[in-house]
């Protein structure tokens, strides 16, 4: 991994405004003009189980194409991993269903891509794990109907962590409702999702952060260029917003009621702590929230004045316009 050294590190901040979303570089002339964050598709709910009265211990196997990528399994090597689950449970929609169990001694369990084993995982599981004559004879361990999953990590407090771009936990810089609910300063920058992250060899990233893709990303995306290319960022980069109370004032301009006061303290958390690179995304950024999909955040950013998935997409739309993004040095 290559540190990103580039004498024009001052002028990462354009690079999210003029290449940061696929349409972009799809379409000529496309900018981004604001980010905001998703309540429903992408988001990772954080799940208490004190907040429920019993938990049933699950067996999660991982994904067998993804087995071998031994960053996405934060050093289990014991399968099928038992995880504490309640029905009242909830992972993100979209693509990544990710969810985060939390327990009462702090220790997260970051889980992505949580769905059912269909049969032809299960078969490929118990092959690896008994061999292919047990499996034939129906004595493998893995059957059509348990779980598996993308990627796991059992996080205790403290612990280090094997995050996508550097060594930060899924719930460093997660937005949550209560963030925009006070003037209390937020703890670091948020995680952003941005479509032009370096990737493949040669891509670099910012101090303390690691390349997500240096073999290149799966999905292989033609229309971005591998390596250290001049039009994309390197992983783990964290930007601010230059703005002044006036300009965020213009930006606001006659938005009304709760959502006003939760607008303002958004754009205020950019300036002030700003947002960091933190996965690669497929279409507009958007900032890593726990969205709305559990009862008790649907409330809190009902509140806020964030009723719709619309809503909490349009939370900076514009704000590009009104304000300068720069690069924090780390």
């Amino acid at each position: 991994m290559t540190t990103s050294t580039r004498p024009n590190d001052d002028q990462l901040g354009a690079l999210l405004r003029d290449f940061g979303a696929a349409r972009c570089w799809t379409q000529p002339g496309q900018t981004v003009t604001g980010v905001g964050t998703s309540l429903s598709d992408w988001c990772w709910p954080i799940n208490y189980t004190a907040d429920v009265p019993s938990v049933q211990m699950m067996p999660v196997w991982p994904n067998p194409d993804l087995w071998d990528e031994k960053p996405r399994w934060n050093g289990n090597n014991k399968w099928p991993l038992p995880i504490p689950w309640h029905p009242t449970f909830v992972t993100g929609r979209g693509s990544d269903f990710g969810t985060i169990i939390r327990q009462p001694d702090g220790t997260d369990i970051e889980i992505q891509g949580l769905s059912t084993v269909e049969w032809w995982h299960a078969l490929a599981i118990n092959i690896r794990m008994v061999g292919a004559w047990r499996t034939l004879i129906g004595q493998g361990p893995c059957h059509p109907g348990q779980w598996r999953a993308d990627g796991i990590g059992v996080l205790p407090p403290g612990a280090p962590t094997r995050g996508s771009q550097g060594p930060w936990r899924k719930t460093n810089g997660l937005l949550t409702p209560q963030m925009l609910a006070t003037d209390q300063p937020w703890s670091g920058p948020l995680r952003l999702v941005v479509a032009n992250v370096q990737h493949g060899p040669g891509a670099t990233a910012a101090k303390d952060a690691w390349v997500e893709h240096p073999n290149g990303r799966p999905d292989n995306p033609t229309w971005l260029p591998r390596g250290n290319d001049p039009r994309c960022l390197p992983s783990g980069t964290h930007l601010r917003l230059e703005i002044s109370d006036h300009g965020i004032e213009q930006w606001l301009g006659d938005t009304r009621g709760p959502l006003r006061a939760t607008k303002l303290r958004f754009a205020q958390g950019l300036r002030d702590h700003g947002m960091r690179v933190s996965e690669t995304g497929t279409g507009d950024p958007i900032i890593e929230s726990v969205g709305a999909l559990r009862p008790q955040d649907k409330r809190a950013w009902a509140d806020l004045g964030v009723t719709t998935d619309r809503h909490g997409g349009e939370l900076g739309a514009g704000l590009f316009n009104h304000a300068g993004i720069v690069a924090v040095a780390a």
